[in-house]
C-alpha cells in the first residue's frame, strides 16, 4: 500500500504461480488484484489489465469462499489499479462503496485506508469525513490521514506539506508524492519560495524512491492531461509566459508542473520534451 510497484511485484509474481496450482484460502483473486495495482504504478498496463481480470474472474465452482477480509482487500487494490489505468472516477465511487460497507460493519480501521485513497485521488469533499474517521483510530497512519485530512480542508499549504513529511518519515512513499504534488498543484503564485523548493525535493525524493530499476520501459509516471497540455506547449517553443496566458495562472505555476514532468519523464532540460513526449504522449489518462 506504500507504492513500491517493484517490490511489490518481485514478492507477488512468485506467490501468484504458486495459488494458481494451490490455492487453499481463496487469496490468488487478492494477490492478482495486488499484482495488477504493482504493475500499474510501474506504468506496465498490459501485465496491469491481465492480472485484474484474473483478479475479478467469477469464481469456478470448485473455488473455495473467500473471507470478507481477502473480498474486501481484492477490492480494494483493484479499484487503485483501475484509478491508475483508467481515471480516478470510477475507482473513487468503488472504493466509497468500500468506506461505507466498513463504517456500517464497524471495521474503522479499513474505512480509513479507503477514505484516505480517496481524498489522495482528488475527492477533497470527503477529507471531512476522514479526519473524522482517523479521530477514532489510533497510531501514525490514523494520525497521518487528520494531519492530512486538516490540510485538505483549510487549503493551508503549509499543513499539507507537513503531512507530507511526516509520510516520508514514515516511509510512505506514495503518500508523501502524492500530498507534496497535491502542495505543487496549488497556485504557485500564492505559495513561499522555499515551501514550493521544500515540495519539490520532497516530491523528486519520494519519486526516486518508488521508480523503477533502470531495466525496464514502463518505469515512467504518467503525465495528467493538464501536464501533459503544458508539455506539449513547451515543445513546441512558447515560454512559460505564454503558456501561463493561454491557460490562465501564474507563470509559477507553469514552472511547478514543469518540474513535474520533467521528473516523470526522466529528462532534465526544455529541449528534451519532444523527444520524450514522442513515446509518452499517449499515456495520459485523464
Amino acid at each position: 500500500m506504500q507504492g513500491r510497484g517493484r517490490d511489490g511485484l518481485d514478492l507477488l509474481i512468485p506467490g501468484i504461480s504458486q495459488l494458481r496450482i494451490h490455492d487453499a484460502h481463496g487469496v490468488l483473486p487478492l494477490a492478482c488484484a495486488a499484482a495488477a495495482y504493482a504493475a500499474a504504478l510501474q506504468g506496465d498496463q498490459a501485465h496491469a489489465f491481465a492480472y485484474l481480470a484474473e483478479a475479478e474472474a467469477e469464481p469456478t465452482s470448485t473455488s473455495r469462499r473467500k473471507t470478507w477480509t481477502i473480498s474486501t482487500a481484492r477490492r480494494y487494490f483493484s479499484a487503485l489499479a483501475r484509478a491508475q489505468l483508467e481515471g480516478p472516477r470510477d475507482a473513487i465511487e468503488q472504493l466509497l462503496s468500500l468506506a461505507d460497507q466498513d463504517r456500517v460493519a464497524g471495521t474503522v480501521g479499513h474505512e480509513l485506508i479507503c477514505l484516505s485513497s480517496i481524498v489522495r485521488l482528488g475527492e477533497a469533499a470527503l477529507a471531512p469525513r476522514l479526519l473524522a474517521t482517523a479521530a477514532q483510530c489510533q497510531g501514525p497512519f490514523a494520525d497521518l490521514c487528520s494531519r492530512f485530512a486538516g490540510g485538505v480542508i483549510s487549503g493551508n499549504p503549509v499543513e499539507l506539506m507537513a503531512a507530507a513529511n511526516l509520510a516520508a518519515r514514515l516511509h510512505n512513499d506514495r503518500f508523501a508524492l502524492d500530498v507534496a504534488e497535491a502542495v505543487l498543484n496549488l497556485d504557485q503564485a500564492q505559495l513561499e519560495r522555499s515551501l514550493i523548493r521544500q515540495a519539490k525535493h520532497l516530491a523528486e525524493s519520494s519519486r526516486r524512491r518508488l521508480r523503477a530499476p533502470q531495466d525496464g520501459l514502463h518505469d515512467r509516471l504518467t503525465l495528467t492531461a493538464r501536464e501533459l497540455q503544458i508539455a506539449q506547449l513547451a515543445a513546441s517553443g512558447a515560454s512559460n509566459k505564454s503558456i501561463a496566458a493561454q491557460l490562465h495562472v501564474s507563470v509559477r505555476t507553469v514552472e511547478g508542473h514543469l518540474y513535474q514532468i520533467y521528473g516523470k519523464l526522466k529528462i532534465e532540460e526544455r529541449l528534451e520534451l519532444p523527444v520524450a513526449l514522442g513515446s509518452s504522449g499517449d499515456d495520459s489518462d485523464d
